[in-house]
């Protein structure tokens, strides 16, 4: 369980970390840290869904573990769309780089959140 909790950090601290790096090297993206920053981001995907996988097979999934994966999957669609409309605009609008910098945050407590549900599942 422990494991678990400090991989899905780890692979937090490295999605920040370059998403960070990346804003402050501007535009156009520096295509090595573009492509470590979205590599990180798939990363985490794949740990979650496997996470979720498991714990399903281990004992099916309630109601309430449903609903956190809902949410946090919403939120990775929408950090991924507005990250993907960001990095293919000259200008982008305001709002797309707001959305872009809020969703992360909602996303490390949304994805705490399921993580909490599903280990609590496991033990």
């Amino acid at each position: 369980m422990t494991s678990k909790l400090i991989y899905t950090a780890l692979f937090f601290i490295g999605l920040f970390g370059s998403g960070y790096w990346l804003s402050r090297l501007g535009t156009p993206y520096n295509t090595l840290v573009f492509t470590i920053h979205k590599f990180v981001g798939v990363g985490i995907g794949v740990f979650l869904i496997r996470l979720v996988i498991q714990t399903h097979k281990a004992d099916p999934l309630a109601g309430v573990q449903i609903l956190a994966i809902v949410v946090t999957v919403l939120l990775f669609i929408t950090a991924v769309g507005a990250g993907g409309a960001l990095s293919a605009m000259a200008a982008p609008p305001l709002g797309l780089k707001l959305i872009h910098k809020i969703t992360p945050y909602a996303i490390v407590i949304s994805t705490a959140v399921t993580v909490m549900l599903l280990l609590r599942k496991l033990i």
